[in-house]
């Protein structure tokens, strides 16, 4: 039985393009076009039920009707339990009713009775990612890898999920590799900006969102991100001037809002800072961030430094280390901002 499109599907935010399902008509039989397993001794009129609910299943996965979905492929489930596209099709279709628990378990069963399919490891691999269970997110993904080489969104998944443990090298390989697949790819010389300012190469690092800004000129993460790169290398004319571009572009845009308040409260240059404006700035970021983001919160503080407000610096600054999870070196730096606000002095950004 062959299978004709495939769709896309907004698992993630990052994931611009997972196979959703797949759609039986005759014939072949391949990675796309493979045929549903055999049965022992199938009854014809059952295999046309099995084909027909799937097919059903597939129209309604199309039409964003996820319950329609879900109750197909659980009749071709019940008709034929080792029909593995029915699993996977109905893990899609569940991933965007947000039963993520129901999901992992159809994409295990369509794994445990196709083991030589990349795509439910790639399904699977995205619901791990928005469970943030990185490690089981990159195996999956390199298994994905192994069985589609050229896998583009496979990268793109492992990539997200090596950011996420730190391992910011094998990030940007991934990214690479995702880029030399896909060389319009957007979001993924973003992605690969981010993980160069983690590794200090703030030059690579514009020039990643240079050539996303040429790609998209009205990306605003992208001129935040150059602006925060800017900032990090000391071209404190050229940070504001991006950030000024985000915000035009998106005045909500959290990273740029957060950015021109840092860079308005603690440039070394005197003539840059304002802040009272950084105080409008920093105050938007915290609100959109429901005051949870330590970062946003960190910036508030330095921001009532800089207006000579101690008092309430001292507090934000406590405020940001009674956060949990805040990394080593996160926190060695917020002890010592505290500790200047302490004894009355503001914070300078020095490069």
């Amino acid at each position: 039985m062959q299978k004709s499109a495939w769709l896309v599907s907004p698992v993630l935010a990052f994931v611009a393009a997972l196979p959703i399902q797949a759609q039986f008509t005759q014939g072949g039989n391949s990675p796309s076009n493979a045929a549903p397993s055999a049965v022992s001794s199938p009854d014809i009129s059952s295999e046309d039920e099995v084909y027909t609910h799937c097919n059903r299943g597939s129209a309604k996965l199309s039409l964003g009707d996820w319950d329609g979905a879900i109750a197909e492929y659980t009749q071709a489930i019940e008709l034929k339990p080792d029909e593995w596209i029915a699993y996977y099709n109905r893990g899609n279709a569940r991933v965007h009713k947000n039963d993520m628990d129901g999901a992992f378990a159809d994409f295990n069963k369509a794994i445990e009775l196709k083991p030589d399919q990349g795509e439910p490891y790639g399904s699977r691999a995205a619901v791990e990612i928005s469970k943030k269970l990185w490690d089981g997110a990159i195996s999956d993904e390199t298994k994905t890898i192994q069985l589609k080489p050229d896998s583009q969104i496979a990268y793109v998944g492992r990539a997200t999920a090596k950011q996420a443990v730190g391992d910011e090298e094998g990030a940007i390989a991934d990214w690479t590799k995702a880029i030399e697949l896909k060389p319009n790819f957007t979001v993924a010389y973003l992605r690969r900006g981010v993980a160069k300012v983690a590794m200090g190469d703030y030059t690579g690092a514009i020039t990643d969102y240079s050539q996303a800004i040429q790609l998209n000129p009205n990306y605003a993460e992208a001129y935040a991100g150059r602006g925060i790169a800017y900032e990090k290398e000391g071209g404190y004319d050229k940070a504001l001037a991006d950030y000024n571009q985000a915000l035009m572009v998106d005045g909500d845009n959290i990273a740029a809002l957060n950015g021109r308040a840092w860079l308005w409260a603690t440039c070394p240059r005197a003539d840059m800072r304002n802040g009272m404006n950084a105080f409008m700035d920093a105050t938007q970021a915290c609100n959109a961030t429901l005051w949870k983001n330590p970062a946003m919160i960190g910036t508030l503080a330095a921001v009532y430094a800089e207006t000579g407000d101690f008092d309430n610096a001292v507090k934000s600054q406590k405020q940001v280390l009674e956060i949990p999870g805040l990394s080593p070196s996160f926190l060695a730096d917020a002890r010592k901002r505290l500790a200047l606000y302490e004894a009355h002095q503001p914070y300078r950004d020095n490069k």
